[in-house]
């Protein structure tokens, strides 16, 4: 779970640090504390000017708001993730799924690789959340686990 919670906090550091001069990561506080704290600064911190700017993202040159919009669709793949690996019913609406696939499938090549999506899955499912999981080849939380074991 500490591996889930740390990959959480990395992800909200390069939010909170994308578009700054210095986006170098820093100290980083112990485990479980940083999220709460930067929740609220994200929140208020970004202006509609902000959104339009062009930033160096780890996943090549992009919009902020392109940028948030792959930070949403990797919070959502971690739900699914943690449903699945749980064995609980995700609960997540098919529009997302599509919305999702929408925002990742132009990137697909800079999303895949170590801490990032695996190779795209086979699928038969007519299911649009179910699609979008075999696209992103999403079991990370498992693969996780499984490294654990």
């Amino acid at each position: 779970m500490i591996d889930v919670i740390e990959h959480a906090e990395m992800v909200l550091s390069m939010v909170d640090n994308i578009n700054r001069e210095d986006s170098s990561k820093g100290d980083q506080p112990a485990t479980g504390t940083f999220i709460a704290k930067l929740k609220d600064e994200i929140e208020q911190r970004y202006t509609q000017d902000d959104l339009n700017q062009q930033v160096a993202s780890p996943f090549g040159d992009m919009t902020l708001d392109e940028f948030l919009g792959i930070i949403w669709v990797d919070t959502f793949t971690h739900a699914w993730d943690i449903a699945d690996a749980s064995s609980v019913d995700h609960g997540i609406p098919s529009e997302m799924a599509i919305e999702a696939y929408k925002i990742m499938q132009p990137r697909s090549e800079s999303m895949r690789g170590p801490g990032r999506f695996n190779d795209p899955c086979t699928t038969t499912s007519d299911d649009a959340v179910e699609q979008f999981m075999a696209f992103a080849g999403a079991h990370l939380l498992t693969q996780l686990i499984n490294q654990h074991e």
